[in-house]
């Protein structure tokens, strides 16, 4: 082969293999958008298995996932396997006399690579066993106590050499490590998904209960109403000496006696009542002759059989040409079944807080939880970002950093709801100075501003105090969630103004307005008193085209609340938005 041909050569070789790159990134970056937390974890597992032996070339690929149920790691997926014998070995096999092998890759965070140039001992003889000349091993899924399954990738025995070899071509074995945090960061996402949505129906459950009682309850106190206003209740007159002169057939009826023997003598009507409060009652009377009546109170009534009841009493006092007592009118509504319904309303109502209450733990747990991992890949990258890489591989570590960043900042917001609904969320309070720090947090978006060419105007009243006093690190969260909205929202060459004007101020306190106003895509009138609520954004494509969780208003709007304020919003589709608040703030 002479020089030119050997250099053609060369040429269609570096071409297939740009190829094959493009290929597969391609593919890598259309199953990255199609990850979402709706998905099923066994959608993830076919893609994955399809990615490896498709789109990767290896041989082979399986999936163990840890039974919590006995600590076993058995096999879900796998695809390569063939012969009826490698699938009966397959549905035996489990990690749990492997143990070793799930401890060395927990602790060192790192894939494990088994080849026939460098074998390693902990894996050998499963590999073996799942009929492996060569094997890569990496956890994904859950937490670093315990992960939520094992991916392993690899070539037969008698695999050919058209296969993807393990550790040797390096644009491949990147895309598995990418793929493969990928699907560490879906399957965690789904795991966290289904088990908050599980929560919030528990909770909706619990709410819908609720209100059932509350309408039953409302049912109830109509009913009620309707009795008094067909005189089903007692209606009683008593005179000035005690005597109960008239009281209507429901009062008759309850108590067992008649008009006649009521009216018999002076305080006969002490026989519907305890004992021991006949006295508080009797004095009824002798405070209405000197012109002062207890309005309301409630007591037992006794029938003559011995019933006993609870009614809620309302008292007019009637008087004559002299100012004088003449008599009092007293309703009594029977409320026994109120009160039951009542008390059966407080332990509903303790239900639900506590339900919120779990759940409000449920989140701020599951969010600790996630970041730990989370701050583990942050770190790795960080090192990786410092090892020698050259301009693709620099590439990819961008995106992993940039990818892993978000995620952790959602991660952030969630936990941030749930100290919200918990209820354990404290502001710090600091001496500040508004002119410097504000000016900070607008730095950090110069960068997206000049890119997009928007024009941004920052306009701080030179009146407000150098120093004031507020939490900065939640305000600076505040006006870059806003800020952030603003530009994401703003098409290029578009207007953004970020105003702080002083309304009114005093000693020792200042009275400010602060205000993000943009000229981007606006938001329907309908949609407007809904977007301070969480997970929520003007409409579906909003997401789909911009992006975002939906938290950042929310924490915001409880930011503001905390700090004494409202987070309001002036807004016209297609025209732009207004998202301000005025705070009082004291100074130094």
């Amino acid at each position: 082969m002479n020089r030119e041909e050997s250099l053609a050569s060369e040429v269609e070789v570096l071409r297939l293999q740009s190829l094959k790159q493009t290929k597969i990134y391609k593919r890598l970056y259309e199953i990255g958008k199609s990850l979402n937390e709706t998905m099923q974890i066994p959608e993830i597992y076919n893609l994955t298995v399809e990615f490896a032996t498709s789109e990767l070339n290896f041989e082979k690929c399986i999936i163990f996932e840890h039974d919590d149920s006995n600590g076993w790691f058995k096999v879900v997926q796998s695809a390569g396997y063939h012969k009826p014998y490698e699938q009966q070995i397959l549905r035996i096999i489990n990690l749990l006399l492997s143990g070793e092998i799930i401890e060395y890759l927990r602790v060192n965070g790192e894939p494990l690579i088994y080849t026939q140039e460098n074998p390693k001992e902990q894996v050998a003889k499963l590999v073996k066993s799942l009929f492996l000349n060569e094997a890569y091993f990496e956890l994904f899924g859950g937490d670093v106590e315990i992960p939520h399954g094992v991916i392993v990738v690899g070539n037969g025995v008698d695999s050919t050499n058209s296969f993807s070899k393990i550790g040797i071509d390096e644009m491949v074995m990147l895309a598995l490590g990418n793929f493969t945090t990928r699907l560490s960061s879906a399957v965690s996402n789904i795991l966290f998904y289904q088990a908050w949505n599980k929560e919030r129906k528990n909770l909706q459950q619990s709410v819908y209960d609720q209100t059932l009682l509350n309408i039953r309850l409302a049912k109830e106190q109509k009913f009620i109403s309707t009795i008094l206003n067909n005189t089903s209740a007692i209606i009683a007159i008593i005179d000035s000496k005690g005597v109960m002169t008239r009281i209507n057939s429901y009062g008759e009826k309850f108590t067992g006696y008649t008009q006649k023997e009521i009216s018999s003598e002076p305080y006969f009507w002490g026989k519907f009542v305890p004992k021991e409060i006949q006295d508080k009652v009797f004095s009824i009377v002798e405070n209405a002759k000197l012109g002062n009546i207890v309005s309301r109170n409630q007591n037992f009534w006794i029938s003559k059989e011995g019933e006993a009841r609870i009614f809620d009493w309302a008292n007019v006092l009637i008087k004559n040409e002299n100012d004088e007592m003449e008599y009092i009118v007293t309703v009594g509504m029977d409320v026994t079944n109120t009160i039951e319904q009542q008390k059966k309303l407080e332990n509903a109502l303790a239900i639900a807080e506590n339900a919120a209450r779990v759940k409000g733990e449920f989140l701020a747990n599951m969010s600790h939880e996630i970041r730990t991992p989370m701050n583990g890949i942050l770190g790795f990258i960080q090192l990786f970002e410092r090892t020698t890489l050259d301009a693709k591989q620099k590439k990819f570590v961008d995106i992993m950093h940039t990818s892993a960043k978000t995620l952790m900042g959602i991660i952030n917001d969630i936990l941030d709801v749930s100290k919200f609904e918990s209820g354990n969320f404290e502001l710090d309070i600091t001496e500040v100075n508004p002119f410097i720090e504000f000016k900070k947090v607008v730095m950090i978006f110069m960068t997206k501003i000049k890119d997009k060419e928007i024009l941004f105007d920052v306009e701080i009243d030179e009146n407000i105090s150098p120093c004031v006093k507020f939490d900065l690190l939640r305000m600076q969260q505040i006006i870059s969630n806003l800020l952030s909205n603003a530009i994401k929202f703003t098409a290029e060459h578009g207007k953004i103004v970020f105003s702080i004007k002083m309304l009114d101020k005093k000693e020792d306190s200042i009275h400010l307005k602060i205000s993000i106003k943009d000229s981007g895509i606006g938001i329907p009138k309908e949609k407007q008193q809904h977007i301070f609520e969480a997970f929520t954004q003007a409409a579906v494509s909003t997401t789909r085209m911009y992006g975002g969780t939906g938290l950042g208003l929310t924490i915001s709007s409880r930011l503001v609340s905390l700090m004494g304020g409202q987070l309001q919003v002036e807004s016209e589709e297609n025209v732009g938005s207004d998202f301000f608040f005025d705070i009082v703030v004291q100074t130094c």
